[in-house]
């Protein structure tokens, strides 16, 4: 509870720090955009490990004022990027709800930044949840003109149907994901295809 109460008080005095991690495009290897990742260094116990903390966020309510935090900072320094490079910002499947739009729509707003520029990560954990929902509330963030990414695809059980199904943006596998495909060279090419931009995605 203590580190639990620590970690909120990082929160409201902004404390938690937004790094970032460059997307580059394989075929002219191209910096479109940078994933942002959270960090929370610990006056006593250093840096707390990510999954820690966020785990920490989920159980005691804080997740929406974190991923508040991270995303105002990622957007805050996406304004002084290129125009034609996007920030990424890790959700939590816990806001898999209608909450999340809303969040999403003022942040927005009052940042002044263009919504086309903004993309949403999320993991397969998404699709366990009521999957009409998850799906609905992927529309209405598109419908903002923000895009959705899914992020480690193969870590969990979703389907490459499930996936096709909500047609995300953006997919990036985890290492072993394409060895779990058919084996043909034609699957293969198929499975390496989910882990880069969709041409829409990076058409200018």
């Amino acid at each position: 509870m203590v580190l639990s109460g620590q970690l909120r008080a990082a929160i409201e005095n902004a404390d938690i720090q937004a790094y970032f991690q460059p997307l580059v495009r394989a075929r002219d290897m191209r910096v479109v955009g940078f994933e942002t990742l959270g960090r929370w260094f610990h006056p006593e116990f250093g840096p707390i490990p990510p999954p820690e903390f966020v785990k920490l966020a989920e159980e005691n309510g804080l997740i929406t004022p974190l991923t508040d935090l991270i995303m105002r900072k990622a957007i805050d320094a996406a304004r002084q990027w290129p125009n034609d490079v996007r920030v990424s910002v890790n959700v939590s499947p816990v806001q898999i709800n209608s909450d999340l739009v809303d969040q999403v729509r003022d942040i927005i707003k009052k940042s002044g930044l263009d919504p086309h520029r903004l993309e949403l990560e999320v993991t397969e954990d998404v699709l366990i949840k009521d999957f009409d929902q998850t799906a609905s509330m992927f529309s209405r963030l598109r419908a903002l003109g923000i895009q959705v990414a899914m992020d480690d695809f193969g870590a969990g059980f979703t389907s490459m149907g499930n996936l096709r199904r909500l047609n995300f943006d953006r997919s990036r596998l985890t290492a072993s994901s394409p060895w779990t495909c058919p084996i043909t060279a034609a699957h293969r090419r198929s499975c390496a295809r989910c882990s880069c931009w969709r041409a829409s995605s990076i058409s200018r």
